[in-house]
């Protein structure tokens, strides 16, 4: 993770951000690789293959008749507590987790259309980034019990006669059974690429039989109990079965940002840049070879023009340990941008007045552009058509210091405009 920031550069990143970016990180790619099992047949340049079934089995959990109970007879001055009771029984036929959250570092193919299909047949999948799932239960028996053999109740308990000033607690109570043919929880979180899946298939035939009980008395009965203070809390009774169950959860972040400003500045770069908070990201600009360029740069870098600062901040971003992948800024000839823009991957956002002016207190305004195609139709080739600002500004010349005779000219050019300025003023009224 990149993070560069000052007191202002925080300030202003929050305030945009907070309005169009979020989190971004770079494209992902790998060479093809196949995954396949006798159901499972998985293309992908990085993938999680998951196959798993029982056939004719018995699959049981049992607590059998459990009993956690406090019998008490008389007490006086008393605190008697059962606590953090946890009476359960799982049964699972298969269970599967899986998570792939490829090196945002990666590089390498790129995969075709997504495709994904799943049925008694078996699972089939092609996408650069898949998870793919198969369980199956064929005559299987399944059972989670929580029951006593004869099917008496299984019980968390505090059974008191007498206590006198007493405090009785049964606390953080739970008995639970759970039973699942199958089970299956999937987590894809991908960083670009041109595409992603998770397939899942799971199934159990007419043969397979699932269940879960659970018969419970969670309590406190007392007598002849004098100041007290009597507390149960917490309680969960639960008898719960599943034939199948699934969770799948699938995320995708951005591969690159392209900022467009005819007035951007090395500093906005850096902030702008810097705020995606994650490794790999492709940064992209779009300026104007503007005056302003030529101009020194702040009192605290001397010698330096504006220029040859963007010129170091994109060196300092091309660093392998600053973690951005390519830093690739361009120039236009002056006057051919207008607006300011945001682009993100595929999304397009329209700013009021320029990045350098974000955050700053100014009333503004960012708003998507929708369709964003119709604008990336524009300023994809107006990227592709401007020049590298490294090579336009090595051609721009370096001023040379004034002679005497380049200073008497501009001083008497200065006291010319003065004069004519004087000339063109109004003349005063007399006062009558």
């Amino acid at each position: 993770m990149i993070r560069i920031s000052s007191t202002k550069s925080r300030t202003r990143r929050h305030l945009f951000l907070g309005s169009a970016a979020g989190a971004l990180a770079c494209a992902l790619a790998a060479l093809p690789a196949y995954a396949q099992t006798t159901h499972v047949d998985a293309a992908a340049g990085r993938s999680l293959v998951n196959d798993q079934a029982n056939q004719s089995l018995r699959i049981l959990s049992d607590t059998g008749n459990s009993q956690l109970s406090t019998v008490a007879g008389p007490v006086d001055t008393s605190s008697i507590a059962l606590s953090d009771n946890d009476v359960t029984a799982t049964a699972r036929g298969n269970r599967a987790t899986q998570d792939l959250e490829p090196d945002p570092l990666d590089t390498g193919s790129v995969f075709g259309p997504t495709t994904l299909s799943a049925g008694s047949a078996g699972v089939t999948g092609n996408a650069e980034r898949l998870i793919a799932n198969r369980q199956n239960n064929k005559a299987t028996e399944i059972s989670a019990n929580n029951v006593g053999s004869a099917g008496t109740t299984s019980a968390l308990a505090v059974n008191a006669g007498q206590v006198s000033a007493s405090k009785l607690a049964v606390s953080d109570n739970r008995q639970e059974a759970v039973a699942l043919g199958n089970d299956a929880a999937s987590t894809l979180a991908t960083s670009g690429g041109s595409g992603a899946g998770i397939v899942s298939f799971q199934a159990g035939d007419s043969a397979t039989h699932v269940a879960a009980q659970s018969f419970g008395a969670t309590g406190l009965s007392a007598t002849d109990i004098h100041a007290s203070n009597l507390a149960v809390t917490g309680n969960l009774e639960r008898g719960i079965a599943y034939g199948n169950a699934v969770d799948n959860a699938l995320t995708a972040k951005a591969t690159r940002v392209m900022l467009v400003d005819p007035y951007l500045e090395a500093i906005d770069l850096e902030e702008f840049g810097t705020a995606t908070e994650e490794q790999g990201v492709r940064i992209e600009a779009v300026t104007e070879s503007r005056a302003t360029y030529m101009t020194a740069a702040p009192d605290d870098q001397p010698g330096e023009r504006r220029g040859d600062l963007f010129v170091g901040q994109i060196e300092r971003m091309r660093e392998p340990s600053s973690g951005f992948g390519t830093i690739n800024v361009r120039v236009l000839p002056p006057a051919l941008l207008h607006d300011r823009f945001l682009v993100v991957d595929d999304a397009v956002w329209h700013l009021g007045h320029s990045f350098n002016g974000v955050g700053y207190g100014r009333l503004s305004c960012i708003a998507p552009l929708e369709p964003a195609a119709d604008a990336l139709q524009v300023l994809e080739p107006l990227f592709q058509s401007a020049e590298p600002f490294e090579k336009w500004w090595s051609g721009v010349p370096v001023p040379q210091p004034a002679g005497l005779f380049d200073r008497l000219i501009a001083r008497a050019r200065q006291t010319s405009a003065w004069i004519g300025n004087i000339a063109s003023l109004p003349a005063r009224r007399e006062r009558r």
